[in-house]
């Protein structure tokens, strides 16, 4: 896990060398079918970027339970808004912009539950109020 004492441009280097030589590693799924585009947002924009960069098709590539990148900003952002503990990533707003810009297609690509990304923004918006 990444360390938060850590700053956001030591992250985007330390992602940066480890694909420079393991260049398929923003392929590679864990055991839940997740790339590490889905739990990048925790770390910084840059990293997310970079990751979209390395591997285009990854927004559009979903885990074992049909969610896709933006689908997991929205789950993680909602649950962490309950826990006033958890920090928040403060970039979220431009990660949204950034995975809609790169698949717009996929606002409306339902998970195994049936749920759009569009849907968990609904339900994140009715949280807020």
């Amino acid at each position: 896990r990444y360390s938060r004492k850590r700053k956001p441009k030591e992250g985007i280097q330390i992602i940066q060398t480890f694909i420079k030589y393991a260049p398929e590693a923003p392929q590679m799924m864990d055991r839940l079918g997740c790339l590490p585009i889905d739990k990048a947002f925790w770390v910084s924009l840059d990293v997310v970027t970079f990751l979209i960069e390395s591997y285009p098709e990854s927004v559009k590539v979903t885990d074992n339970h049909g969610r896709s990148p933006l689908h997991f900003v929205l789950i993680f952002r909602m649950y962490s808004f309950r826990i006033e503990s958890y920090h928040l990533p403060l970039h979220a707003l431009e990660l949204l912009n950034c995975l809609i810009e790169s698949y717009p297609e996929g606002i409306d690509k339902k998970d195994e539950d049936d749920e759009t990304p569009l849907d968990l923004l609904k339900q994140f918006a009715m949280v807020l109020e």
